[in-house]
């Protein structure tokens, strides 16, 4: 039987996936490139046009259907990718540190349903590091995703509290299904994503739960969408190097 997947599942800190998925695509002229992004948005995006389209269990779609589904999903992800090249070269923005923030950033916009005003997602500023005291975890966020924190808790010192909390949450769950050692290690399907990702996974979450889109109150609703893993696009690192699972 197909293991499936809601976005409750995969904003889960137990849950299997890696922290890291990367997508090839290429621009006219040039050779082919990849930019990575969290597995959480890749299937937030995917999650969104299946409820559209009224699809409540990929695994029991009918198979050419959801190939041809699936390729309209990778193209239209992957022309966000050009289109974000297309606005640094035009802006005359030197992209080259952040341009996969910039991507996800983007993507994000589109799964929230709102109008990036001012080239928004073309960021340039460095993660943001938090020490998670209470929690003893040091975790990283994309600037791009921790100003929407800022934003929805009104300020930069309770959006940290909550990032507190959220971290405080995550290692109670992870400790009452073991997916820490005795040591504080992640170990099992656990440790396949960091700490890190895991926040941004239950953040990603919290701002679709958040929204105004209309797929939260569709059947299935972007929550209700099982959806396959897509492993092949899960990155690792072996030996110091990035390399696609197959």
């Amino acid at each position: 039987m197909t293991t499936v997947y809601n976005l409750k599942d995969i904003a889960s800190p137990m849950n299997p996936i890696s922290s890291t998925a990367s997508i090839s695509f290429s621009l006219k002229g040039k050779k082919a490139n990849s930019f990575s992004l969290p597995p959480f948005l890749f299937y937030a995006f995917k999650a969104k046009r299946l409820a559209r389209l009224g699809i409540r269990d990929e695994s029991k779609f009918n198979k050419s259907r959801r190939l041809e589904i699936n390729k309209a999903i990778y193209d239209d992800i992957r022309e966000i990718a050009k289109s974000v090249h297309r606005d640094a070269l035009e802006k005359n923005i030197d992209m080259a540190n952040y341009i996969s923030a910039s991507i996800q950033g983007r993507i994000l916009f589109q799964i929230l349903g709102e109008t990036e005003e001012n080239f928004e997602a073309l960021n340039r500023e460095a993660a943001v590091p938090i020490n998670a005291s209470n929690s003893k975890k040091n975790v990283t966020i994309p600037d791009f995703l921790f100003k929407r924190v800022e934003d929805l808790f009104c300020g930069e010192k309770p959006a940290k509290l909550q990032v507190h909390s959220i971290v405080a949450d995550i290692k109670k769950v992870m400790t009452e299904q073991g997916g820490i050692d005795k040591n504080g290690k992640l170990v099992g399907d656990a440790a396949n994503s960091s700490w890190s990702r895991k926040l941004h996974n239950k953040l990603f979450y919290e701002l679709i739960e958040m929204s105004n889109i209309n797929e939260i109150h569709s059947s299935p609703s972007i929550f209700e969408v099982k959806m396959e893993r897509e492993s092949r696009i899960e990155t690792r690192v072996r030996n110091g190097k990035i390399s696609t699972s197959s």
